[in-house]
């Protein structure tokens, strides 16, 4: 994640998308066949199955919380700096830039967010988005008749119990080779 997301706070305003499309983007795309091998499931299996398996959220709300940072860093720095006086031109342009545009959607205020802290603000914020995209996960899941099973057993989006109660890693690929 550190490779893919590299420079994310620049390039992923531009690439801002809704939960509703967010498995368009490549780097998602990437993100879910990593999850496959990781569970070492077939390449049929539901990206929902595997992203809610492994409790895995879009690389979307990841890149949303750095731009985030991001933009704490650039208004905390000194007004003498050329960052800090780009993005007070940027705040005050007509055409708003992409940065300006995700950090007001995700506020929900004008861009006047002085007051956003470091944590305590970030993580209200984050945990919204993923309310919003584990609720969007639901209503999708529930849509895909392939995954009507999977709703039966009751799971919720997290990291699957069994995934973490195996304890000696070796044991576990020596009796999948047995039983191939």
């Amino acid at each position: 994640m550190p490779i893919a997301l590299y420079g994310s706070e620049i390039w992923g305003p531009t690439s801002n998308y809704s939960h509703k499309d967010w498995h368009k983007h490549p780097l998602e795309a990437l993100h879910v066949e990593f999850c496959r091998s990781i569970l070492y499931v077939h390449r049929n299996t539901p990206n929902n199955a595997c992203r809610a398996e492994l409790g895995r959220v879009p690389l979307n709300l990841i890149i949303k919380k750095r731009v985030l940072k991001f933009w704490i860093h650039l208004n905390s720095s000194s007004e003498d700096s050329l960052h800090y006086k780009a993005l007070q031109t940027q705040k005050m342009s007509t055409k708003k830039s992409h940065l300006c545009v995700m950090v007001s959607d995700l506020t929900n205020k004008a861009l006047n967010i002085n007051k956003l802290e470091k944590n305590g603000r970030i993580k209200e914020i984050m945990n919204e988005e993923k309310e919003t995209y584990i609720q969007h996960w639901k209503e999708q899941t529930k849509e895909q008749s392939r995954l009507q099973c999977y709703l039966k057993l009751n799971r919720e989006y997290g990291l699957a119990d069994y995934l973490v109660s195996v304890k000696n890693i070796t044991q576990t690929f020596t009796d999948k080779i047995q039983t191939e």
